[in-house]
């Protein structure tokens, strides 16, 4: 009874999570203006279409529909680079009508919000199952996380970025339940939704190789002679089956399977005279490192670089976000060889963000595109790292300041970007929406009617999301209430138990 108890505590957080992640993801929704502001979204939309309109997946074809990748590169190459798996997720609102005034977008928006708030339940429920007593880390972890703002934007328009999340989420949940169980169908479950990670994004091979290489590890020590096998053939059979057609596909066409080097070989085809990567101008995989715009779209752009990676926050913000990131981080480290307990397996973890940040900076010695949001296959192993740390945190008010700075940092993010869009004018990167903002209106003499006409000015060139936008406003902050009450009752449960 008392573990039924604890299940349903633990399935009303993540169905809360749920919830407040949605809320936040839907209104930067609305907030991100169309016609190219969201990241590749008109070449997503695109492929989405184009699938609706052919009634079958862009297999195995070339696609007329390209990408620029990079910053400065100058290459194009097939946008079905990227496997069609990524876009069925989005083909059921495909059929509805096609407006202007971009309601249609919003639903296609809608879906990103969906998988989003998916990817945080699953975090959460992945989390609890270390430990299932310590709700309360889990929580501050899953917050900490999923309330970063470049992660919440991630959601907020048409990409794959949230489909990868989510399953990047579910191989987590199954590798914690197999670590947990060490059962053959533990391991069936894990290696399928690895196999469908497989499926999403190249860059999530990191966070899924290294879920895979802990899982093996695990069944090598606890499983002997015919169970070992099964256990393994578990886990990796549903891999290759689930991608062999793809990596066939790729091969025929690309002569790659992973379409890394093809893409590579694309980009310095192509290249332009007048553009020199960084490996031709002297850089190595540690000085690039340094390099200035590396540093400004990779590490300040894995927190936070809205719109077309061109809104960024005040410095200050970054540099706190970074110091709670790390010190939990550290913390782990320093606990496991303290109190010898997962050495191993934190020195690993610790190990695999330096390798990362190694490979990452490799890749942009050629094709120069530092994105932060390319590391958040890294998401993952700073959430277990954190975890880690933060169990052995007793002090329950350090402890709050990590949801309560993400909370804070996700509502400052979502009015700078309303300020550089609408007020200001300075967020747009496509020329046809230059001059798209209110240019009387001012905070320092901030009214209700002046409040009123910015918010008619947002619903009358976005996505009809603010149709009932009081109502929404409404319940959020109610639901958020109701979350901060719902939270400190758990918690004071728990300092009571204990």
């Amino acid at each position: 009874m008392r573990k039924f108890f604890s299940n349903l505590k633990t399935q009303h957080l993540a169905i809360m999570i749920f919830f407040l992640v949605l809320f936040f993801s839907f209104i930067w929704a609305a907030v991100v203006p169309l016609d190219g502001e969201g990241p590749d979204e008109p070449q997503h939309l695109a492929v989405i279409r184009q699938i609706a309109k052919e009634k079958q997946l862009p297999v195995f074809h070339h696609s007329d529909i390209t990408f620029s990748p990079g910053l400065l590169s100058g290459a194009y190459y097939p946008m079905t680079y990227n496997s069609a798996f990524n876009y069925l997720f989005y083909l059921p609102v495909s059929g509805l009508n096609q407006d202007k005034g971009g309601s249609a977008i919003l639903y296609y928006r809608l879906i990103s919000s969906l998988l989003l708030a998916l990817f945080s339940a699953t975090l959460f429920l992945g989390l609890a199952k270390i430990k299932p007593t310590n709700l309360r880390i889990s929580l501050t972890v899953t917050l900490f996380i999923s309330l970063i703002p470049q992660v919440l934007f991630s959601g907020g328009y048409v990409n794959i970025e949230p489909v990868a999340l989510l399953f990047s989420a579910l191989v987590f949940y199954f590798l914690q339940n197999y670590l947990e169980r060490k059962t053959f169908k533990s391991a069936l479950l894990l290696g399928v939704f690895a196999g469908l990670l497989a499926l999403c994004k190249v860059n999530y091979f990191i966070w899924l190789a290294t879920a895979l290489l802990i899982a093996l590890v695990a069944i090598y020590k606890n499983h002997h002679g015919r169970e070992r096998l099964y256990s393994v053939l578990a886990l990796l059979l549903p891999i290759i089956i689930i991608n062999a057609y793809w990596w066939l596909r790729n091969y025929q066409l690309y002569g790659d399977p992973l379409i890394v080097n093809y893409i590579s070989n694309q980009i310095k085809i192509n290249a332009p005279d007048w553009f020199a990567p960084p490996a031709v101008r002297g850089y190595n995989i540690f000085s690039i490192l340094f390099e200035a715009n590396f540093i400004k779209f990779t590490y300040l752009g894995f927190f936070a670089s809205l719109g077309g990676a061109i809104i960024f926050l005040p410095i200050i913000v970054y540099y706190i976000f970074y110091l709670l990131l790390f010190s939990p981080v550290v913390l782990a480290l320093y606990n496991s060889f303290q109190l010898r307990s997962n050495r191993l397996q934190v020195a690993f973890l610790f190990l695999l963000i330096w390798l990362s940040l190694l490979y990452f900076a490799n890749k942009n010695l050629t094709d120069f595109s530092p994105q932060g949001r390319h590391l958040f296959p890294l998401l993952f192993v700073f959430a277990w790292l954190m975890y880690l740390g933060l169990c052995r945190l007793k002090n329950r008010f350090l402890i709050s300041i990590f949801p309560l700075f993400s909370l804070a940092a996700a509502i400052y993010s979502l009015w700078f970007m309303v300020d550089r869009f609408y007020v200001k004018g300075s967020g747009y990167v496509s020329s046809s929406n230059f001059g798209n903002y209110l240019g009387d209106f001012s905070w320092r003499n901030l009214s209700l009617i002046k409040l009123e006409g910015l918010l008619n000015y947002i619903v009358n060139n976005n996505p009809k999301i603010f149709s009932f936008f009081p109502i929404i406003i409404y319940l959020l902050i109610f639901f958020i209430l109701y979350f901060v009450i719902y939270i400190y009752i758990i918690w004071s449960k728990n300092d009571k138990n204990n």
